[in-house]
């Protein structure tokens, strides 16, 4: 959860092993795709660091409107997010089984990346449960995480920048 929040993210629910995970919602994030991936990377980074083969994790990442607000009865309410684009989140998430990625994003999520074209490459098609019409869907190039931190100076600059614009857009 530590990388969600580092990367202005929330975790919204736990559902069984999983998580749900929220950018750009309630306070808006202009860059929540970027958010999210790093986060994304990031969690899959620290889980193969510490569990190496033992443990693996699939993160799929959508964008796309969502009803947002609290929602609830009978005594207990909820900040949650649902809606079209949460259920097919759901469904690339599983879909990493299939891929053996481990992280996956949709095409919306892709085409909000800033600089996406070296570190992602469009996978096969791949059914995903309950939808008609296909999803394209990307997932990282052979070292996307690697690149991405080199890029940014290594973890120890990542990080802090992040905090930092965090706290810049707090301020806003």
């Amino acid at each position: 959860m530590s990388s969600t929040t580092v990367f202005r993210g929330h975790a919204n629910k736990f559902i069984g092993d999983g998580l749900l995970a929220v950018f750009g919602a309630p306070e808006r994030v202009d860059d929540h795709a970027e958010c999210a991936v790093a986060a994304a990377l990031e969690m899959v980074a620290l889980v193969d660091s510490n569990y190496g083969e033992t443990l693996r994790v699939g993160v799929g990442i959508n964008s796309g409107p969502v009803v947002a607000g609290t929602i609830g009865g009978g005594g207990r309410l909820d900040f949650t997010v649902i809606g079209n684009t949460v259920n097919t989140t759901s469904r690339v998430e599983s879909a990493t089984k299939t891929t053996g990625d481990d992280v996956l994003i949709t095409e919306a999520t892709f085409r909000l990346l800033h600089e996406p074209d070296d570190d992602w490459s469009e996978r096969p098609e791949v059914d995903l449960k309950g939808k008609q019409q296909q999803v394209r869907l990307y997932g990282p190039s052979r070292e996307p995480l690697d690149r991405s931190v080199q890029r940014h100076g290594g973890w120890n600059n990542v990080r802090p920048a992040f905090r930092k614009s965090r706290k810049t857009q707090k301020m806003v």
